[in-house]
């Protein structure tokens, strides 16, 4: 369907209480200043997103591409809503993570971001995106409820590296395979305390 980020993490804030959530949707190229994002519907940050817009807001955000693991992980990690997800990244890292603060919207990336993408969801507005890769390795239909992301700045280290993945692959889902696995294994013991080890195998794309 053309060009896509598809492993950034993006950040933005909950409009009542200002607490981070991290996330990682794909984002497909419209224009050099417009991407059309997909949300799940029942995700957090779609839960977010539907505050800002019966506020008449737009939705500050920063996707960052080219970063340490811990933030993928920590991305994908399903703590409750309230949680900070890079709260978990540091956890993950067993030390703070590094922030810096962004140029145009009043939010914080990761210091050592290869690129940082800052910009606004804007309410009220839909666009088309897809069909797209999906992760049981099958194309997903083209979707006509995307959220619009209006560009504000881009920031990045000198030579930066883009980070991609091979959506529709294997690659697509080891990206999710942790955070799932450490869900089902705490779910299961609750009611198997026996239980050592949970795994989602490849043969089952994860």
């Amino acid at each position: 369907a053309g060009p896509y980020i598809n492993v950034g993490v993006t950040v933005v804030k909950d409009l009542d209480t200002g607490i981070r959530n991290a996330g990682t949707y794909r984002m497909m190229l419209q224009d050099s200043r417009t991407l059309a994002v997909f949300m799940e519907p029942a995700s957090h940050v779609t839960h977010l997103f539907r505050k800002y817009e019966r506020a008449g807001k737009d939705m500050e955000a920063v996707v960052t591409i080219g970063h340490h693991p811990a933030l993928a992980l920590g991305a994908q990690s399903k703590v409750p809503l309230g949680i900070d997800e890079l709260g978990v990244v540091g956890a993950l890292l067993g030390e703070p993570l590094e922030l810096v603060k962004c140029e145009t919207v009043d939010l914080e990336v990761p210091s050592y971001s290869e690129i940082a993408i800052e910009g606004r969801f804007k309410a009220g507005e839909r666009t088309v995106d897809g069909p797209f890769g999906e992760y049981p390795w099958t194309y997903g239909p083209q979707r006509s409820d995307s959220k619009v992301f209006e560009v504000s700045a881009i920031t990045h280290r000198r030579n930066p590296i883009f980070l991609d993945l091979f959506n529709a692959h294997i690659d697509h889902n080891y990206c999710a395979k942790l955070a799932r696995e450490s869900i089902l294994y705490k779910r299961v013991k609750q009611f198997i305390p026996q239980v050592t080890a949970v795994a989602l195998p490849e043969s089952g794309v994860c």
